[in-house]
């Protein structure tokens, strides 16, 4: 197993041999390689780069070059979970990151069988934190870690993907310029409740302030995605939560509602408007719904507007109440059309941006 070659669509993740020494070597030449990393000096050499492999080998680190016809840089799993990869300068921005770390943690969850793996990224290094945010990791902790190629400490997060998280995103997972919207697990329970506000209690007819992380677990656990309408999925940018977004089962008329809400920090950023471009059109297709419903608040202004911009129309009046709201107040229902889905996205810049 630890001499497997790897194979994404685009992509070989190989054994490393002693002919790729001075092409490793040459590629890690580069102060943005190497100060993104704890372990390459700058400059590189062969000769340092043929005794790391050695001394990974030896660790028991599963180690590959990452190959689309030529080494254009190396990934790893150590022993204890650990995950890491560089990539040279030209093959930056190609998505080859995300393809390379998706087939390793396949190995490390299906052949290793780990329970959990692990990521430390230096905070300044923000296109691989937003890697691993998309790969479904959360930050768990911060450190501070010496680099070679800086010569010096810096600051940095600690991130993990447990098994759980890994094999619900399989079921379901999307994927924004931002944001990654997945299942949550009983141990976002404390992060979720932390999350909530009195504002956000006074606007949703299911969300409570202040909510304990026992209460945030039973609600986790009862909106499990199970592969059908009546599941919330978390919100995540850079693998930290800000948000929720669910689906109801469907109601005594068939239709599903649509749930969100986002922590106030996070409010006003766009982050609701890059989420539902996302999350209704899958939703829609995936369940086979020609109508979805929502509901809101006359006085939300903020969350009448997002569901207007998306095709929602309104569809009647009701009184409600919510659990930070001492009085009955006026709900709005609105329903959303396929067609009028469609139309609103065409012309959706988060939609196009995506």
């Amino acid at each position: 197993m630890v001499g497997t070659e790897l194979l994404t669509p685009r992509l070989r993740l190989r054994l490393p041999t002693p002919g790729d020494a001075e092409r490793l070597a040459a590629l890690s030449t580069d102060p943005e390689v190497a100060r993104m990393t704890t372990r390459i000096p700058y400059p590189n050499s062969a000769e340092a780069v043929r005794e790391a492999l050695v001394a990974m080998a030896l660790a028991g680190e599963v180690v590959r070059v990452i190959d689309d016809g030529e080494a254009r840089g190396l990934c790893s799993i150590a022993p204890d979970g650990a995950l890491g990869w560089w990539l040279g300068r030209e093959a930056r921005g190609r998505g080859y990151a995300t393809e390379a770390a998706r087939a390793l943690l396949a190995h490390a969850f299906g052949v290793m069988r780990k329970e959990r793996v692990t990521a430390r990224v230096f905070a300044d290094n923000a296109p691989s934190i937003r890697v691993l945010a998309k790969l479904g990791f959360r930050v768990t902790g911060a450190e501070r870690s010496f680099s070679l190629g800086r010569g010096a400490a810096a600051d940095g997060h600690v991130m993990e993907l447990a098994r759980d998280r890994w094999a619900l995103s399989q079921l379901f997972s999307l994927v924004t310029p931002r944001l990654v919207l997945a299942p949550m697990t009983a141990a976002d329970a404390a992060e979720l409740a932390a999350l909530t506000d009195l504002e956000t209690a006074r606007n949703t007819l299911t969300v409570h302030h202040p909510m304990t992380p026992a209460e945030a677990e039973a609600r986790i656990a009862a909106r499990r995605f199970r592969n059908r309408p009546g599941f919330a999925v978390g919100v995540r940018l850079d693998g930290r939560l800000v948000g929720e977004l669910g689906l109801s089962a469907p109601g005594a008329d068939g239709l599903c509602d649509v749930m969100m809400w986002f922590g106030a920090q996070w409010r006003r950023r766009g982050l609701c408007s890059e989420a539902l471009a996302a999350f209704l059109p899958h939703v829609m297709d995936r369940f086979g719904l020609q109508t979805l419903r929502a509901e809101a608040f006359e006085d939300n202004i903020g969350s009448l507007a997002v569901l207007s911009r998306f095709g929602f129309a309104a569809d009647g009046v009701e009184l409600g109440t919510a659990p930070a709201r001492d009085e009955i107040a006026m709900v709005r229902r609105m329903t959303l059309a396929r067609e009028a889905l469609s139309a609103a996205l065409a012309a959706c810049p988060e939609r196009n941006a995506a």
